[in-house]
C-alpha cells in the first residue's frame, strides 16, 4: 500500500464529512464505504475521528441539527465497528 494513496484516501473522508449534507448523504457514505474497505483499519478509525470532531457533543441544544448526518453516520460506523468486532472475537473461539 502506498502512503500517498493512503493520505489522499484520508483526505478524502475529511471532505466527505465535512460536506455531509442531505442531498449527498447517500452517496458520500457509499463512497466512504468504499475507501474504508479499500484502505482498512487506519481508514476507519480516521472515519470515526472525523466523525467525533465534527459532532458538538456540548449537549446544550443549539446545533440546531447541523450535525444531523455527521451524527448519523457516527451511529452507524460505530454499529458497523463494534459488530466487526465482535464477530472476530466469536471466530476465535
Amino acid at each position: 500500500m502506498n502512503l500517498d494513496s493512503l493520505s489522499l484516501a484520508l483526505s478524502q473522508i475529511s471532505y466527505l464529512v465535512d460536506n455531509l449534507t442531505k442531498k449527498n448523504y447517500r452517496a458520500s457514505q457509499q463512497e466512504i464505504q468504499h475507501i474504508v474497505n479499500r484502505h482498512g483499519p487506519e481508514a476507519d478509525r480516521h472515519l470515526l475521528r472525523c466523525l467525533f470532531s465534527h459532532v458538538d457533543f456540548s449537549g446544550d441544544g443549539k446545533s440546531s441539527g447541523k450535525d444531523f448526518h455527521q451524527c448519523s453516520c457516527l451511529f452507524f460506523s460505530l454499529l458497523n465497528h463494534c459488530l466487526s468486532q465482535l464477530l472476530r472475537t466469536w471466530k476465535r473461539f
